[in-house]
């Protein structure tokens, strides 16, 4: 297994690269290595973030203060809670086109 950091620009944090074989368990566990569990400092019972990119499955270990780990993280996305107002919006009409059609 072959753990190194590499330096990035000024202003970016540092990039922890790994390379190495984990085994997938009979019970769908994997194993992080302990010179990277080290590094990254993940404690046992400590949360992930889980995505999936392309065919890739990408861990993120969120700290202990989890909002300030969020925070920012969807900026530039659709509001959600735009949508969901909007959503909210077109059920309303419907509701009330149904409300209609039912008295008259």
């Amino acid at each position: 297994m072959h753990t190194r950091e590499t330096h990035n620009p000024p202003g970016r944090p540092r990039t922890l690269r790994f390379r190495g074989l984990v085994r997938l368990s009979a019970d769908y566990r994997v194993t992080i290595p302990k010179d990277l569990r080290e590094k990254l400092g993940i404690t046992p019972g400590q949360s992930f973030e889980m995505t999936v990119e392309g065919h890739s499955i990408v861990f993120t270990p969120i700290p202990a203060d989890p909002i300030r780990f969020l925070r920012g993280r969807y900026k530039g996305q659709p509001s959600m809670t735009e949508e969901l107002l909007r959503e909210r919006a077109r059920d309303l009409e419907v509701e009330e086109s149904r409300i209609r059609r039912n008295r008259g």
